[in-house]
């Protein structure tokens, strides 16, 4: 089969999946928030966990995983009430930041930060930004299940390693591309300018939105 067959044979999957990341999800919430409530830097910090956690999943999904997740469903089970679990995490530090908030308003609290705490403080976001992106993606069943049908139909074999790797980097590409613009919009000032008017409304609304998104996934995932 040549290079262009194989390639055209991929797109029809790729489209699928472009439509799955922007149909609204944890994904797409994460950045969200990110992007209203630190910056765009963080916004795209959280996006590259994201596509690597995609690239993860369609490269393990077509090395054979899916197959392991059809034989054990209960692989699943253990992967929705991780995420799930971590959804809720989320939600409820989300809602946490928003009592700090709160409460440093009412004591009017001021702080100095030195050059070298900031710079620290910007790796350990950074590093913190990406694993949450990674975490969320790999954790979330939908996506497991999502992997588990279209990797039935990608022609692609375990022994064609070189583009097994080509069509998950794409895949990679597409879930950064998605996201990426979504924080973008997200994390431009009129847009950021209006959530600090409103900022513990709006990160209550998303503490709400991660728990109730992780207690569905945890129960009808997870439990069911």
């Amino acid at each position: 089969m040549s290079s262009s067959i194989i390639i055209l044979s991929f797109i029809p999957t790729w489209l699928i999946f472009t439509a799955a990341c922007i149909s609204p999800g944890p994904n797409t919430f994460l950045v969200m928030s990110v992007a209203l409530s630190q910056s765009r830097k963080s916004a795209l910090w959280v996006t590259l966990g994201i596509a690597l956690g995609g690239f993860v999943w369609a490269f393990i999904s077509l090395a054979g995983v899916s197959q392991l997740l059809n034989s054990y469903p209960g692989l699943l089970q253990v992967i929705a009430i991780v995420g799930g679990s971590y959804l809720c995490y989320i939600g409820f530090k989300t809602l946490r930041s928003v009592f700090a908030s709160k409460a440093n308003a009412a004591t009017d609290i001021k702080s100095t930060v030195t050059n070298q705490e900031l710079q620290t403080n910007t790796e350990n976001s950074r590093i913190k930004n990406i694993t949450k992106g990674i975490i969320t993606t790999l954790s979330n069943p939908k996506v497991a299940m999502l992997w588990m049908s279209l990797s039935s139909v990608v022609p692609v074999s375990t022994a064609q390693m070189g583009w097994l790797s080509f069509y998950a980097l794409v895949i990679g590409t597409i879930v950064f591309c998605v996201y990426g613009t979504i924080g973008l919009i997200f994390s431009e000032a009129r847009a950021q300018q209006n959530y600090l008017k409103h900022s513990n409304l709006i990160n209550s609304l998303f503490a709400a939105i991660f728990i109730a998104l992780g207690l569905y996934i945890f129960f009808n995932h997870g439990l069911a």
